[in-house]
């Protein structure tokens, strides 16, 4: 007699996952994972909140990411043929946003396009924008994008092959990539996160973040032991278009960026 059970389909857009997870893995990618002390921050931006500011942790941290992205743009580049790399001016920062499709929960990309000349209460309210705004299916892959609902639908109901194929096409235009999909990654586990740790995602941008837990921890701060509220992040590079000198110098700047709440 056969156990109780029930049969739940993926929503289309778990193939475009799917698919970019089997992409990702031939990529040559370093990680690098990181503690950051974000006490000032966390604290100013409770401050805000108060004040009924729009302003997320979320928004705070892609606003200093694509700030410290200003003076390293080259290790978010593109390769572009056999001996070069494509360095865009702007930065595109895609992120998951949980978006409620016919009574079932669906993580669909939203692009923050030209994230570098926002503000964090900017990038905030796009974000809320993005989680407001009307999906009516989840073949609306990327929010906030004009992508042709037919292209998007055609690609879902291709067989597997297929769209690994086309979906390598996109990704080896640079071009049409960042146009899609931005030029750099940032996940996070959010309030999900109940545990102090990382998170190491399957990726297929050239950079990538992902923000595991925020959790309070004993930390040197002043030559004191103090409890403090500690950033558990990610970052992802992709060693054929930036060596790791460079990539250390963007994290350093990143790091130093977040400590000092900067933008706050």
């Amino acid at each position: 007699m056969k156990e109780k059970h029930v049969i739940k389909k993926f929503p289309k857009s778990r193939y475009g996952t799917i698919d970019l997870g089997k992409i990702s893995r031939k990529k040559h990618n370093i990680a690098a994972l990181l503690e950051i002390d974000v006490t000032d921050a966390w604290l100013k931006i409770e401050k805000l909140k108060k004040k009924k500011m729009q302003i997320s942790f979320t928004s705070w941290f892609i606003y200093c990411i694509a700030d410290s992205l200003k003076n390293h743009k080259e290790v978010c580049g593109y390769l572009y043929k056999k001996n070069s790399r494509i360095i865009f001016d702007t930065i595109s920062i895609s992120l998951m946003v949980e978006k409620n499709i016919s009574g079932t929960k669906v993580p669909l990309p939203l692009l923050i396009q030209n994230a570098d000349s926002k503000t964090a209460i900017e990038i905030c309210k796009e974000i809320q924008n993005g989680k407001n705004s009307e999906v009516k299916s989840s073949n609306d892959y990327v929010i906030n994008n004009k992508l042709s609902g037919f292209l998007t639908n055609l690609y879902f109901n291709l067989p597997g092959f297929l769209r690994i194929f086309s979906m390598n096409c996109l990704l080896n235009n640079p071009f049409q990539s960042k146009k899609v999909m931005g030029n750099v990654l940032f996940t996070s586990l959010g309030s999900a996160a109940l545990m102090p740790g990382w998170i190491i995602p399957k990726t297929y941008h050239n950079l990538s973040f992902a923000l595991g837990s925020v959790t309070m921890k004993p930390w040197v701060a002043k030559k004191q032991i103090k409890p403090r509220q500690i950033a558990h992040l990610t970052i992802i590079a992709n060693h054929d278009v930036a060596d790791g000198a460079p990539i250390a110098r963007f994290a350093s700047d990143l790091i130093c960026k977040l400590e000092k709440a900067n933008g706050l």
